[in-house]
């Protein structure tokens, strides 16, 4: 007897999908507890706890420090010194540079300069960036002059940002 089309072709398929189906279910090992516990660390955005990262961090849009900014320059100490940044934004903790005072330049969001500073120029505008998370919350963040908003979050101007030096 002649074996038919269904035992050729169908039959041998469908074993060979069974056997591939099988040898997965039985690696598949179920987690020893909900994530992150017993399993790998969680990343460093999650949770409330101080959290420290040894190797580079990289923001791909804005940075916000909501209760505190603090730069360790490996322990040295920085009194006296100002962040810098060189020509390819790498900055460094570097003496004050000499002038009346002692010089030093801020941002003002205001509109104006305090007494002893003088306007250099516009910095930009400022404003916000929001989004909408659930009907219910919308999630807003500071945006500095020269900055932008991810894709998808709405941009807001309130105002020019200016540069004041003593």
């Amino acid at each position: 007897m002649k074996p038919s089309f269904f035992l050729k072709t169908f039959l041998p398929v469908l074993s060979a999908i069974i056997l591939v189906a099988g040898i997965a279910y039985s690696v598949w090992i179920e987690p020893t507890a909900a994530p992150p516990g017993n399993n790998v660390e969680a990343p460093i955005n999650v949770g409330t706890s101080t959290q420290y990262k040894s190797g580079a961090l990289g923001v791909g849009g804005l940075l916000a420090a909501y209760s505190g900014f603090w730069l360790n320059n490996n322990g040295q100490d920085v009194s006296g010194k100002v962040l810098t940044a060189d020509a390819n934004g790498f900055g460094s903790w570097q003496a004050q540079a000499a002038g009346g005072g002692g010089g030093g330049c801020y941002v003002s969001y205001s509109g104006g300069c305090l007494a002893g500073f003088t306007n250099k120029g516009s910095a930009g505008s400022w404003g916000y960036c929001a989004y909408n998370d659930t009907p219910a919350t919308i999630t807003i963040h500071f945006r500095p002059p020269g900055g932008g908003c991810h894709s998808g979050w709405s941009t807001g101007t309130l105002g020019e940002a200016f540069v004041c030096c003593q």
